[in-house]
């Protein structure tokens, strides 16, 4: 075999062996498929459990795994004046938590509404109200709509705040207005200097909804609490995909240099 042919079989050679990787890579993160079952399954039967007091105590630093998407009651009462708004980028749009297709009017974009809640013993919990197209939210932002102070309860699911990324502009906390949620520095701006950073409860619906008011404020419902970007099965897919790539390239070199080869075998003994 000569030089060349052997430089082409190791150069061809690897880009079949780099796809085979791939394949094997996503083939082994397919293996986590029972265990995102049994996490999925965990999840779903914590929502279908009956909502639990809060602790009295509860904050983001002693939260623990136990709170994680489970139905979460709290008694209280809204703050006035406390409302904050994450609202987006026109390069990074918050998108609805539901289907909008039916709502008058093409809703692309949008932000969630934040408030603060405060508990009879004085402690509070920051409280995701709901997501409202982009108009809707800079009039509720021009009109500075106060949320009903009477005693209520209301039941949420714990979730967590944003990590900053690398282009994440700066929040505007005075002007009420934040393009990311970073949990401690809107616990500051809702309540001043604090020893505790308030855990974040998201109200939902308890089935799903297709919104036909825009003007309404848009909730997740429980089942959304159960999905996975990317699933198992996709994983499943893409390994399928990055073998069959590889099998076909390993046909391809071994087709291309054998008959190679054989031609000049051939010609030789002419």
């Amino acid at each position: 075999m000569q030089r060349g042919q052997m430089l082409g079989i190791g150069i061809f050679g690897s880009i079949v062996a780099g796809t085979a990787s791939m394949g094997v890579w996503q083939a082994c993160l397919s293996n986590r498929y029972f265990w995102k079952v049994d996490l999925i399954e965990t999840r779903r039967q914590r929502l279908k459990e009956a909502p639990v007091p809060l602790p009295l105590d509860a904050s983001t630093e002693n939260a623990n795994a136990d709170m994680e998407h489970r139905q979460l009651a709290v008694e209280g009462k809204f703050v006035p004046g406390k409302t904050f708004y994450l609202c987006p980028l026109a390069s990074n749009p918050r998108s609805p938590p539901i289907d909008m297709s039916e709502s008058k009017g093409k809703v692309t974009s949008g932000g969630f509404i934040y408030d603060l809640f405060e508990r009879a013993n004085g402690t509070s919990v920051i409280v995701n109200r709901g997501w409202l197209p982009k108009d809707e939210m800079e009039k509720h932002m021009a009109a500075s709509v106060a949320p009903d102070a009477s005693k209520v309860q209301l039941v949420g699911v714990m979730v967590h705040g944003e990590e900053e990324k690398t282009f994440s502009p700066p929040n505007e906390p005075v002007k009420r207005h934040f393009f990311w949620l970073n949990q401690p520095e809107l616990a500051q701006a809702m309540m001043g200097p604090t020893t505790y950073t308030p855990i974040l409860l998201e109200e939902f619906n308890e089935a799903p909804v297709v919104s036909k008011d825009s003007s309404s404020l848009v909730k997740k419902h429980k089942d959304q609490y159960l999905e996975f970007y990317m699933t198992p099965w996709k994983h499943a897919m893409y390994a399928g995909i990055w073998f069959s790539l590889a099998l076909m390239g390993t046909g391809m070199v071994f087709y291309r240099f054998r008959s190679t080869a054989a031609v000049k075998k051939a010609a030789q003994k002419h």
